[in-house]
């Protein structure tokens, strides 16, 4: 399947989301799985994004929400991250083949009630889920 990095992107968060809710073992074998194939062209992102930051010398900031670029710039730095931010969205663009098979099957009820995701979750990952 080729997707392009920022649709890897948004769906290993949406995953992660997944995997902090309770799923029958083959499910949850399933969605690891899927996580784990997309894992290595989200860290070659991350490793391109650093080699940024360090190229226009961009000042980051770490929060709960994680890495944000500090927001009293000025000058230069300013010019600099938009910059950055315009390598940043080409790197989004790229498109990645990544091997995925058959789209995972999410049951209607878990351990007896029905199941609850939240639209932003599904909407990530519509090319890779079922509900079944």
């Amino acid at each position: 399947m080729k997707l392009t990095n920022a649709e890897i992107a948004s769906t290993v968060g949406a995953l992660n989301k997944l995997t902090g809710m309770k799923w029958p073992v083959t499910t949850s074998l399933e969605i690891v799985k899927l996580a784990g194939k997309l894992q290595v062209p989200l860290s070659e992102m991350g490793i391109v994004r650093q080699g940024l930051v360090r190229t226009y010398g961009i000042t980051v900031e770490k929060d709960g929400m994680g890495t944000t670029i500090k927001s009293d710039i000025k000058g230069k730095e300013a010019e600099n991250v938009l910059k950055y931010m315009a390598e940043v969205g080409k790197l989004g663009e790229i498109v990645t083949e990544v091997k995925v098979g058959k789209k995972i099957k999410l049951p209607r009820k878990v351990e007896g009630k029905p199941l609850q995701i939240e639209p932003s979750i599904l909407i990530a990952l519509e090319k890779f889920i079922e509900v079944a």
